[in-house]
């Protein structure tokens, strides 16, 4: 076989390979997003689950997106009940959280040590609350609870917030009880009905 011959197999070869390699790599991220995906909807459905437990005449309203002044906001669950307006934000991470939840980032580290930041749920969710604040506009002190929830593989030292509650999926019920004690009996149904309708006409949802 010529050299001119076996370089160009060799060239063939090697781009054949870069294309396995290149499509190996679109694959593993589809994969991990797919279940990344997957693991964010079972935990939505873990929260609606034990909400409606709470509250099984509650309104719920699933991935609720909406448009601000400051951008798109997403609330992953929303619950409207007698006793006040929920806004969760889930997230199903496997990590240990090594900040406190003041600042506009958190710093998380996975189980290899290796540190990455991330924005705080808390305070986005402060937004979200005062998103759904200008919808609605009525003021009542504690109306709009903020729960983040995490699922059960989180490490993270217990905090003490005075606007929010940090909870896990085994945790969660105890923290809606907890804030639901603040406003207690505020909405009657009509109410309820008024304040979710409003909601919806204003956003992009799946309201169940």
């Amino acid at each position: 076989m010529s050299e001119k011959i076996n370089k160009r197999l060799n060239m063939i070869f090697r781009s054949s390979f870069k294309d396995i390699e290149k499509n190996s790599s679109v694959l593993e991220s589809i994969e991990s997003k797919t279940y990344k995906t997957k693991k964010q909807k079972e935990i939505e459905k873990k929260v609606i689950d034990i909400c409606l437990e709470v509250y099984p005449k509650a309104k719920i309203i699933q991935n609720y997106v909406m448009e601000t002044k400051k951008g798109k906001i997403l609330i992953d669950v929303l619950m409207i009940n007698k006793d006040g307006i929920f806004v969760f934000d889930a997230k199903d991470i496997s990590c240990k959280i090594v900040s406190n939840f003041k600042k506009e980032k958190i710093t998380i580290e996975n189980s290899f040590g290796k540190k990455f930041a991330i924005i705080n749920p808390v305070k986005y969710n402060v937004e979200s609350c005062l998103a759904l604040y200008d919808i609605l506009k009525i003021k009542i002190k504690n109306l709009y609870k903020n729960i983040v929830v995490f699922g059960d593989d989180i490490i993270y030292e217990k905090e003490e917030l005075k606007h929010a509650s940090i909870a896990t999926i085994n945790t969660l019920k105890e923290a809606i009880e907890k804030r639901a004690k603040e406003t207690k009996d505020v909405f009657l149904e009509e109410d309820i009905k008024k304040a979710y309708d409003k909601i919806i006409e204003r956003g992009e949802n799946n309201g169940l």
